[in-house]
């Protein structure tokens, strides 16, 4: 079981993994600055002491994190004990704990729309297709991670989208959300090859 200062101390890890370029949560060992002496003078504390009883083991607890960074990077941590947070961890470990069927159902998806898959991540206008697919929740964030872990195209989005406000926050947010992503990249490959068709 955690304990509540256990608790505040990857809280902080990973706000700070999702809001700083700087810093990683898994380069660092989820370490910060925050002491036991300074998390006794937090008037959150007994957030912390409640989240604590609440998700005993520091999976869970990770699970519960990552899941509301993603929606609000710059999260409180009074947000984490309202029931929407619960919510968004209920529907985050629902998505990893059958991750490849996600990735099988939205890899059929784009096929039905377009079975090539460069016309999903080429930036042909503003966006590409791929990305406002996400945005409008067609497919999972976690495919677009599962499909650029095998085909990285996220350093050509980088370079040739336009946008200067929206999509960088979002491909920060996808480079800083990859490696809480576990899949099996030999699979992902089969997965592919069986579902959509790529062209160089």
């Amino acid at each position: 079981m955690m304990s509540p200062f256990d608790a505040a101390r990857m809280f902080f890890a990973i706000r700070l993994h999702f809001t700083r370029a700087s810093y990683d949560y898994f380069k660092y060992h989820g370490k910060t600055t925050l002491t036991q002496a300074k998390f006794e003078l937090r008037p959150d504390r007994f957030v912390f002491a409640k989240l604590a009883r609440l998700y005993q083991t520091p999976e869970q607890y990770q699970d519960l994190l990552v899941a509301n960074c993603l929606f609000d990077p710059h999260l409180y941590s009074r947000m984490l004990v309202a029931s929407e947070a619960y919510d968004r961890y209920l529907a985050y470990r629902k998505v990893h704990e059958s991750l490849m069927y996600q990735v099988e159902q939205d890899t059929r998806w784009l096929h039905d729309q377009t079975p090539n898959l460069n016309e999903w991540i080429y930036v042909h206008q503003e966006y590409p297709l791929l990305l406002t697919a996400v945005w409008s929740h067609r497919i999972a964030l976690e495919t677009l991670i599962v499909l650029n872990r095998v085909l990285n195209f996220l350093p050509m989005w980088k370079s040739k989208i336009r946008d200067t406000i929206r999509a960088p926050e979002f491909l920060f947010t996808c480079e800083k959300y990859d490696p809480f992503v576990a899949v099996d990249v030999g699979k992902s490959k089969q997965l592919l090859r069986k579902n959509l068709t790529v062209t160089v």
